[in-house]
């Protein structure tokens, strides 16, 4: 009988869990932005920030956007007295913490434009795992940060 109770009491607490409540998205982005690029530019950066709301470490490793051909993970480290960008294979976020992107450190580099980018006010960049999406956002086009004022 006391083995019919537990296991009663442990497929109930089971089942809490599984209890169909939303807690959110695992991973969310915040301040996100792609500085505009200047006439005829072929390049350009985004920037923003990685929230990782769940309770496992996440590994961005890839990035693409609609509206570029290229797009990758890149850092800024200082070289011999010079700062200079270079590709990351990857980039990991552990649960409950958050990876800033930001200039001057690591970044998304975007290039070969599919169209001519003035005027355009939204970007949509997929964060990806192995190929598979990790979150999908849509960044405002600005000159500088938009979120610089913000607390």
């Amino acid at each position: 009988m006391i083995r019919q109770v537990a296991t009663a009491l442990a497929a109930l607490a089971l089942l809490a869990g599984c209890s169909g409540k939303d807690t959110g998205p695992a991973v969310t982005v915040e301040r996100g932005w792609m500085r505009a690029p200047a006439p005829g530019a072929k390049m350009s950066a985004a920037y923003l920030e990685v929230v990782n709301n769940g309770g496992d470490a996440i590994v961005i490793d890839g990035v693409s956007s609609p509206q570029f051909g290229d797009a990758s993970l890149h850092t800024t480290q200082m070289n011999e007295g010079r700062m200079q960008m270079r590709p990351i294979e990857s980039l990991t976020v552990a649960p409950g913490r958050r990876a800033i992107l930001a200039p001057g450190a690591d970044h998304i580099m975007l290039g070969d434009p599919r169209a001519a980018l003035e005027g355009v006010e939204f970007i949509e960049l997929t964060l990806t795992n192995a190929g598979t999406p990790i979150v999908t956002v849509e960044v405002p086009v600005a000159r500088s940060n938009p979120w610089a004022d913000a607390p």
